[in-house]
């Protein structure tokens, strides 16, 4: 097109308002250039190439650290190092006492604190009205939702299972309460809460 200045802004702020793309194409004989306006759109990275695993079992010091890892050793039947369980619970201790807070990547914290200051509306996208619930438990929580992963490892069958069902049902508590943060938002906002 070869739409006026004026003309052009008009347009695009109708498009904007209405998230309709816009493409705008001006030519000057074999000379030009192409400008895109298009609405927000978010992209979500819903499985990272290296998963956390958020144990939550607590925050110790340097010694108490220490401590937890000998008392693994010592729980041990015969010699240390003959039972791959306790290997791999030595081995792997850091990641029962990581604290969750840490594990919050910077970008997603930029995406919260930005999400925590936004202004909920009927017509808010989506994605921006779960960042701020998202937001709102991690105020709370000082952690992400537990995600209910638990990693593979050496146990017998019926023992991991058990495990597992308190973080799948733990996980399922923080999706709870992410919802019903979503719901009040929208309520409160004056709009549809299941939408």
């Amino acid at each position: 097109t070869q739409l006026v200045e004026p003309s052009l802004s008009a347009l695009a702020k109708h498009c904007q308002e209405h998230a309709i793309p816009l493409l705008v194409l001006h030519s000057f004989g074999l000379f030009g250039y192409l400008r895109l306006q298009i609405p927000d759109h978010t992209i979500i990275d819903s499985k990272p190439d290296t998963p956390f695993h958020d144990l939550r079992l607590a925050s110790p010091n340097f010694g108490e650290k220490d401590a937890f890892k000998q008392c693994i050793r010592s729980k041990c039947h015969g010699s240390f190092g003959q039972q791959v369980n306790f290997q791999e619970a030595f081995d792997n201790a850091f990641k029962a006492y990581s604290l969750p807070k840490d594990a919050i990547p910077d970008e997603v914290t930029s995406v919260l604190q930005y999400a925590s200051s936004l202004a909920v509306t009927p017509t808010t996208p989506s994605f921006w009205v779960l960042a701020r619930a998202v937001a709102e438990f991690v105020i709370s929580h000082d952690s992400l939702p537990l995600s209910g992963h638990v990693p593979d490892m050496t146990a017998f069958t019926h023992t991991y299972i058990a495990l597992q069902q308190i973080y799948v049902r733990q996980a399922a508590a923080d999706c709870d309460e992410v919802l019903a943060t979503v719901e009040m938002l929208l309520t409160t906002a004056g709009g549809d809460p299941k939408r």
